[in-house]
């Protein structure tokens, strides 16, 4: 299954939220990438923009925002991680 087909299946099943989710643009990835120190997979983009904001079986997307002040933001996790790493090479 391609990445297309995933997201029109997953949007198609997913929980309808009340109140629409800002996604993120290309500004907004870029500025992600460059302080991540990487670059998302191109699927993985293409979904942050476009389905993110998908709440399925309970389950859903760490957020990427503007202000990246969501509780469940993608940088809060991965420097949560990062962090675990160095300590647990230390």
């Amino acid at each position: 299954m391609d990445i297309h087909s995933a997201i029109s299946e997953l949007k198609e099943l997913r929980l309808r939220l009340p109140k629409r989710q800002i996604l993120p643009d290309d500004e907004i990835l870029d500025s992600y990438e460059k302080d991540l120190g990487f670059s998302f997979p191109k699927d993985y983009r293409y979904f942050l923009k476009v389905a993110s904001d998908s709440i399925l079986n309970g389950k859903d997307a760490l957020r990427v925002t503007v202000d990246k002040g969501s509780p469940r933001e993608l940088m809060v996790f991965a420097h949560n991680i990062k962090d675990t790493h160095l300590q647990l090479t230390l």
